[in-house]
């Protein structure tokens, strides 16, 4: 008689804890469902540092004109600003810049309908960037500008970001960032590096 009662216990206990299971379960599970979107996909940050390293080809630094250049970085920007997707967006900070391949990508996105601005330090009036601005200037009017404001006036420019952002790339990634140390000059023989990150909506947002 014993085996059954131990039995019965058993099984009472059993479902005892599957109903205390269930009552703490259940409303848990309906106030925070799984997913608000079925089909969403959680990606991942993505990074990816980039380097110029001019090759020296006598006694001298690379600034000095005595090497082999290296648009590693150079041509990065230009085949993310060139593969940007029509209406996507891209946000441009940058103290200046002369590569003449960038210009154009810039001026091609603009045609096609990306969203694009570029924010300049004031100082490139002053300078021998100027063509630059004046090249773009003609094609994205109001959405190319030099900061006034009185802390860009300054002899040593407060603009001196290099970065730009873009809301997707082709492979529809987005939130995405590309910031160099160096200015995207024509002739590239200084040194240079630059990181590249997609898929990272905190740092794209600030």
């Amino acid at each position: 008689m014993i085996r059954p009662s131990i039995f019965n216990i058993i099984i009472l206990l059993n479902f005892y804890f599957i109903i205390i299971g269930c009552k703490h379960t259940l409303p848990s599970q309906l106030a925070k469902p799984a997913s608000t979107k079925p089909n969403s996909i959680q990606r991942e940050s993505k990074y990816e540092v980039l380097f110029s390293t001019p090759q020296v080809t006598k006694c001298g630094s690379p600034q000095n004109g005595s090497s082999i250049e290296d648009k590693t970085i150079n041509r990065k920007l230009e085949s993310l600003i060139r593969e940007a997707p029509e209406h996507s967006m891209i946000r441009c900070t940058l103290y200046s810049f002369t590569d003449k391949n960038i210009i154009d990508a810039i001026i091609k996105a603009h045609q096609r309908s990306v969203n694009i601005e570029i924010l300049f330090d004031n100082k490139i009036k002053q300078s021998n960037y100027i063509s630059t601005f004046n090249t773009l200037k003609p094609f994205l009017k109001d959405k190319v500008t030099a900061c006034t404001k009185p802390s860009c006036a300054r002899l040593i420019g407060n603009t001196h970001h290099k970065y730009c952002i873009f809301s997707k790339n082709r492979n529809n990634e987005e939130n995405i960032i590309f910031q160099t140390t160096m200015n995207a000059k024509e002739v590239a023989k200084r040194f240079n590096d630059a990181i590249y990150i997609t898929e990272d909506k905190e740092l794209y947002d600030l």
